[in-house]
């Protein structure tokens, strides 16, 4: 895979050729290991129904994920949701755009991340856009940490990301490091693989959890 060509691509236009060119790789796990808990609640089902996906336009996903995580208090005082946060990225030595569609800014930090799933509409990777777009988060995190706040870049950090197909999420854990970030950057194959760690998917696929 370190033979493989890499491009100062955008985030929109990342695909499973660069994860295959940056040693990132999905790793899929059961949904007690993956929320740290075996206490989950069952997942509603059949909302089919309630995101109507007209393939000439955008679908109402994105004012959706905002919603439900206002309603579930992810957006307290001192957090903002985002949409469409225009994020900056080094890749092969040139500056890209990663654009996640809602983004939590946690102060002046970046904690998750949400991408719709597009595939409907048209042949995009929603998991190779929320790496890139993970990658592109921590940079910010970590170059506010060091010209606002006086502190340290941070080695590495786990961020929680989501893709949403309809009201179907579907949960990431990412742990980006700083490894990855100069990798990208420089166009290089890291020695460490990135995982992107996932649960498990159930056969049905348009649920909501609790």
């Amino acid at each position: 895979m370190a033979q493989l060509i890499r491009r100062p691509k955008s985030g929109s236009d990342w695909t499973a050729n660069e994860l295959a060119a940056y040693n990132i790789t999905v790793v899929f796990q059961d949904a007690a290991t993956f929320f740290e808990t075996p206490d989950l609640p069952q997942p509603l089902r059949n909302l089919d129904l309630a995101t109507t996906q007209v393939p000439a336009e955008e679908s109402a996903v994105v004012d959706f994920a905002v919603l439900l995580l206002r309603a579930l208090g992810y957006a307290p005082r001192g957090r903002t949701l985002r949409t469409r946060k225009d994020l900056i990225l080094l890749v092969c030595g040139e500056n890209r755009h990663a654009k996640p569609d809602v983004c939590l800014i946690d102060e002046e930090e970046t904690v998750l991340l949400v991408q719709e799933d597009r595939r409907y509409m048209a042949p995009e990777d929603p998991e190779a856009q929320l790496i890139v777009e993970a990658i592109a988060a921590f940079t910010a995190n970590n170059r506010t940490r060091v010209q606002t706040l006086g502190l340290p870049p941070l080695p590495s950090k786990v961020i929680a990301d989501i893709t949403m197909t309809g009201t179907s999420p579907v949960f990431y854990k990412i742990n980006v490091s700083a490894e990855i970030v100069t990798a990208v950057g420089g166009g290089a194959y890291p020695e460490t693989d990135c995982r992107l760690c996932t649960p498990s998917r159930c056969p049905k696929t348009s649920t909501l959890l609790e």
